[in-house]
């Protein structure tokens, strides 16, 4: 290498030198106002540096640690809870503060369609009700204000606020799957993470799988039954489904809630079976996939044994909330689907308005017109005719009780009429869905299934009468 290009090289080595002391200045400077140790450090590095005859490379890296000694620790990744705290805040924000919820009734008063029914389209695979059907059942809301207003008013965030850093349990049979998925959908501005399938198991732990079902479902699986499904939401808060059918099983689970984590008097459990019990045993010899299984009656006898349990333990378990049955709307006996024996009579499958009365005789039904029950030869119709034609009328009342003279229909069905005076007399909390939902005939899924309902529709007046069930208990927020 020649002279020139040495010289060279030192002239460019001791500008950079110079620009480091100079840089090292400033920082020592700067610094011996928060105490001056670092800027000390660093300053002797840089003359070790020179003195040494580093290149202009090697000169500009500090030794690990030294400048972060001197900077404030960057800030911590985002916990969890941090980021769930921060989306339930932006989600209240969103739709729960005084001036949203002024905006919302003033929305609804001037014709917009209620919350509790804008989130049952498309919800979760639910069939639809028609815009015929949800625009009568929200003209009857608007005509009986005295009933419904609150329902009128109803918002995700207030039923909420009642469950929130609570497990909410629907436990019974297919009807409260299709309750758990219409809850799943009216909530939906809480769900997190966003877009969960309802689906989702109640965990994924290979042993606490095996040790649910062997508990909780073996035994009773065939028709639906199996590991419970869940959403998770803000505010540490779940809602699960676990599917029951028979009373005996139901009284099994309550025993076993434990299994499932049911947090005493904190996680609530609204209940419900008997759509598979009749008035006297039946034997189903296949369905689905159950064969050959008794099936008993429902009867005192079956709700006692459940009441009696719950009031002995109730200090021990999750609040409990008994849900009444809902009417069916068959044409039938007061719409209740008979008994299997009787199947064969039962050829008409549109769904009717409740009550619905059987004439004495098949000549006698021959002569009535199904929808009004009047003759359709009155000269023809013998006195047992006349009798039967005699109309049958059920109304709701705006206190929510009900006025006719079906008497059946009045006190609920006969599965109301076995297990209500039980349950009213144990104490248990009960949510009421009978009187309001007697008359919704034409909100029924499909023809000859006068038992399931369509979304938005009657699953959503289940959903009111929950919200109403929780307030009266006045539990606190979590």
């Amino acid at each position: 290498m020649t002279e020139a290009s040495q010289g060279s090289k030192r002239v460019a080595a001791a500008a950079v030198a110079l620009l480091l002391m100079t840089a090292l200045l400033v920082l020592y400077s700067s610094d011996l106002q928060r105490g001056g140790a670092a800027a000390r450090h660093i300053l002797r590095f840089g003359h070790a540096a020179v003195a040494s005859g580093a290149t202009a490379a090697e000169q500009l890296q500090p030794p690990p640690n030294v400048l972060s000694a001197s900077l404030p620790p960057p800030p911590p990744a985002p916990t969890p809870e941090i980021l769930e705290a921060a989306a339930e805040a932006a989600v209240v924000a969103a739709h729960c503060t005084a001036e949203r919820r002024a905006q919302y009734v003033a929305a609804v008063a001037n014709g917009s369609i209620p919350a509790l029914l804008a989130g049952g389209w498309t919800c979760n695979g639910l069939d639809q009700c028609s815009g015929a059907f949800v625009s009568e059942m929200v003209g009857r809301f608007r005509s009986m204000p005295g009933r419904y207003q609150s329902l009128l008013d109803l918002q995700p965030c207030d039923l909420f606020r009642q469950i929130r850093n609570r497990t909410l349990w629907i436990v019974g049979d297919s009807n409260a799957q299709r309750y758990y998925k219409q809850l799943s959908c009216f909530l939906s501005p809480f769900l997190w993470p966003a877009g969960q399938n309802v689906h989702d198991r109640f965990t994924y732990d290979r042993n606490y799988v095996e040790l649910v079902e062997a508990k909780l479902v073996k035994g009773w699986e065939g028709a639906g039954e199996g590991l419970p499904f869940c959403v998770r939401l803000l505010g540490s808060t779940m809602m699960c489904h676990m599917r029951v059918n028979f009373g005996d099983h139901m009284l099994h689970l309550l025993k076993n809630l434990d299994i499932l984590n049911a947090r005493k008097q904190r996680d609530i459990v609204s209940f419900n079976f008997g759509l598979w019990h009749n008035k006297r045993k039946h034997f189903i010899q296949q369905f689905f996939a159950i064969k050959n299984k008794w099936v008993p009656a429902l009867d005192a006898g079956m709700i006692q044994g459940l009441a009696d349990y719950w009031k002995v333990h109730k200090a021990e378990m999750p609040i409990m909330i008994w849900r009444d049955h809902s009417p069916q709307h068959f044409s039938w006996e007061h719409g209740e689907y008979p008994h299997p024996d009787d199947r064969h009579k039962l050829k008409d499958g549109t769904c009717r308005r409740l009550p619905v009365r059987r004439c004495p005789a098949p000549a006698c039904r021959r002569m009535l017109l199904p929808a009004s029950h009047r003759c359709l030869h009155p000269s023809a119709c013998s006195a047992a005719c006349a009798a039967c034609a005699l109309p049958l009328q059920v109304e709701l009342q705006p206190d929510g009780t009900l006025v006719g003279n079906d008497t059946n229909v009045l006190a609920g069905g006969w599965r109301n009429i076995v297990s209500l005076p039980i349950w009213r007399a144990s104490g248990i909390p009960i949510q009421h869905t009978w009187n309001d939902t007697v008359i919704l005939h034409g909100g029924h899924t499909k023809a000859w299934d006068c038992t399931h309902f369509c979304s938005p529709g009657v699953y959503c007046m289940w959903i009111w009468s929950l919200w109403r069930s929780i307030a009266d208990l006045k539990l606190p927020q979590l």
